[in-house]
């Protein structure tokens, strides 16, 4: 499934391009299919300068909008809830600045597989992190961190592929 992203949400990653550090897509799926997706992006000392109160762009449709200070560095945080992985997908569709192809996302028989091809057209460097639950069986990441995998997108990368399989425990299953 072909998913490109909307021109507003465009708008957005170029408002958003003055960064002071590398911005990251992290997914985070659930035992049941269901989690959250979240893109951290690093406003830049002259942003936060310039509007203290209001340094973030405005989150779109379907995302929420926090802010952190990790360090000397403040943050926006974009998050969407996703309640399977279905909508993991309509999800995807609203992440500015990369078009996406789900090759293959699915729960079934308690192995969760998560194949996903980026075209990484952007001007700077970003991650992106994917959480599963139960045992990582396979991947391609560049590293992996308990059960967070993090591939690193170089800028102008090209398509790159990202994939994971989980088995997830019968127990843990139940319910899907």
């Amino acid at each position: 499934m072909k998913v490109k992203t909307l021109s507003h949400l465009v708008l957005l990653a170029l408002s958003l391009s003055v960064l002071t550090a590398c911005h990251s897509f992290v997914t985070e799926i659930n035992s049941n299919g269901s989690g959250e997706v979240r893109k951290e992006v690093p406003a830049s000392k002259e942003q936060v300068q310039a509007n203290p109160d209001n340094f973030c762009a405005a989150a779109d449709p379907g995302f929420s909008l926090t802010t952190e200070k990790r360090g000397d560095t403040s943050w926006c945080i974009y998050t969407a809830a996703f309640a399977n992985l279905s909508d993991l997908q309509s999800v995807y569709a609203g992440l500015p600045g990369e078009t996406l192809t789900i090759n293959q996302l699915e729960l079934r028989d308690g192995t969760l597989t998560y194949d996903v091809s980026l075209e990484a057209s952007q001007t700077e460097e970003f991650t992106w992190k994917l959480t599963l639950p139960g045992k990582i069986t396979s991947n391609n990441a560049d590293s992996v961190e308990g059960q967070t995998l993090t591939w690193k997108i170089a800028k102008g990368g090209g398509v790159i592929r990202l994939q994971a399989e989980s088995v997830i425990q019968p127990s843990a299953a139940k319910g899907q």
